[in-house]
């Protein structure tokens, strides 16, 4: 009896079918188990190739070709006009990577380097071999549409110019800026300033928040004012005292402050205890968060609006699996809303 030949001995692997039937070992794995958006002409050629090849395709390697298709890359900027955030954007990256390790997969942490080109940092991602990316606290749009052009699908996380863009898991700023002022409201405040300063790569988070507080204090009839908008100097002592050393002496002394986030809002605490002024007493502050490490004793105490890292984290980490899965290139945009986080720095007035 003659040999039996390779073919015959050996059952053809997933890879071989993709070639035969000329698609993407992604396409020929949905192809086969009948998910995702695969045409019909597509589907039947690729069943066609596996049938010429002997294909039988088992549970283990349905999960290996999944495992393989879940090898991410989180990428993140962390550097000196980032630094403020890290703390916070941890929480998210970790969540990020359990999730994707609890689905078999496999992730790869990316720092974006300003130290080299643009052109080799792309090749790096390309040599790692991620099938994905979310992106965290990086955003160059040139280089994302680059990556995407790649066959590497891109979600960011909570950066308004990626709207339209790129998939995206955004805070619903203008709501929850919108709700943080009612709530000062709520508490009798109507002198109510909003403190904001620069913050790299969201030049737009500002302007959003900037509007929404606007847009409460005129829909409770309360006089908007462009005096109370004020920007904060990060790095001025000084400059920082000047200016609320004028405001708190005015002809009307505000109450209340809405800051941009609570790093920022940390910093006012300290100028305007340095003043003579104490919180809530005689100023309250709410701001966005949560920026700050809350477990040390030494943190400022300040009520925040926050955003639920285990829920955003894995709505980013989903909208990448189904683009991974299912080849569709439709941009999709989920928002997330903000709660209040009370921890004492808002007073009610009587």
């Amino acid at each position: 009896m003659g040999k039996q030949s390779t073919r015959e001995q050996t059952s053809a692997t997933l890879k071989e079918v993709a070639r035969a039937a000329m698609v993407s070992l992604t396409t020929a794995s949905m192809a086969l188990s009948g998910k995702g958006n695969v045409a019909e002409e597509t589907r039947e050629k690729v069943r066609k190739a596996a049938s010429n090849l002997g294909y039988k395709r088992t549970v283990s390697q349905e999960k290996a070709v999944q495992e393989q298709l879940l090898t991410i890359g989180l990428i993140f900027n962390l550097s000196s006009s980032t630094n403020h955030n890290w703390r916070h954007l941890r929480r998210y990256i970790e969540e990020a990577q359990r999730i994707v390790v609890s689905k078999g997969g496999s992730f790869l942490l990316i720092p974006y380097n300003h130290l080299i080109t643009e052109e080799e940092n792309i090749r790096g991602v390309i040599k790692a071999n991620v099938k994905g990316l979310v992106s965290f606290s990086y955003y160059n749009e040139s280089y994302l549409m680059e990556l995407e052009s790649q066959g590497i699908p891109v979600v960011v996380f909570n950066n308004p110019a990626a709207h339209n863009k790129f998939s995206n898991v955004a805070l619903d700023d203008f709501q929850s800026t919108y709700d943080a002022v009612k709530y000062l409201i709520d508490l009798g405040h109507s002198e109510i300033l909003y403190v904001h300063t620069e913050r790299y790569n969201l030049p737009s988070l500002s302007n959003n928040r900037y509007f929404a507080y606007q847009k409460a204090l005129e829909e409770h009839g309360i006089p908007f004012r462009e005096d109370y908008v004020v920007h904060f100097e990060i790095d001025s002592f000084e400059k920082n005292s000047n200016t609320f050393k004028s405001i708190m002496t005015g002809k009307v002394k505000p109450s209340a402050a809405l800051c941009l986030d609570d790093d920022l809002a940390a910093g006012l605490k300290y100028i305007l205890e340095k003043l003579g002024y104490s919180i809530p007493e005689e100023m309250s502050l709410i701001a966005h968060g949560d920026l700050l490490d809350y477990s040390r004793f030494r943190t400022p105490r300040i009520t925040t609006m926050r955003m639920d890292p285990i829920l955003a984290s894995k709505l980013a980490v989903d909208l990448l699996i189904e683009r991974l899965l299912s080849s569709s290139k439709m941009i999709q945009t989920v928002k997330v809303q903000e709660h209040l986080q009370d921890r004492g720095s808002c007073l009610l007035l009587k």
